[in-house]
């Protein structure tokens, strides 16, 4: 279940990382405008990374790869209902929470699903997964936007994105546990 939400956070990654900016000039937003909502992911993602973080390792991590799918969920959803830039940066904010809630166990799962000793055999194997993911998520939302349009590419990531929220209910809890090897 780990490479498969790392596929599929990457590919949804991937065409938002395409798709936003796109539909921003679409709807003819300002170069202002389009830096404001940029502006909000890194500032949303450093304060709920330290957070999702902590409740991983008090909570355990199948909580966060819980909200990691509703997260992505909401970003999503976020970004179909938008039509100006304040509705745009609410999707970036929510895209920041998806991206801790990630961050903050994607990696420690792997190597506790792998075991110690295995565990820089599965950092590899997932980067590699989410490096082909991101490709081909943005080669994706280019033909979905091309041959469909903006809205109906952000629907398919919808679905996209309530698979990973499908899959992560899969994963079994890991509270404080040390890896050791």
């Amino acid at each position: 279940p780990v490479a498969a939400i790392n596929f599929f956070y990457s590919f949804i990654y991937g065409g938002l990382a395409v798709l936003v900016p796109l539909y921003l000039v679409e709807r003819k937003a300002s170069l202002e405008e389009i830096g404001f909502v940029f502006a909000v992911w890194p500032v949303v993602f450093l304060f709920a990374r330290m957070a999702l973080a902590a409740i991983a390792d008090d909570a355990g991590t199948a909580l966060v790869f819980k909200l990691n799918g509703v997260f992505s969920f909401l970003t999503a959803l976020a970004y179909s209902l938008a039509s100006t830039p304040p509705g745009f940066a609410a999707g970036k904010a929510f895209e920041g929470m998806n991206s801790s809630a990630f961050w903050a166990v994607a990696r420690t799962d792997a190597s506790r699903e792998r075991g110690a000793k295995k565990a820089g055999d599965a950092v590899v194997l997932l980067s590699g997964i989410r490096g082909i993911a991101d490709f081909a998520g943005r080669v994706g939302i280019g033909l979905a936007i091309a041959y469909f349009s903006f809205q109906n590419s952000l629907f398919g990531l919808l679905g996209l994105s309530a698979l990973i929220a499908v899959i992560a209910g899969t994963i079994g809890n890991h509270g404080k546990k040390k890896i050791t090897g």
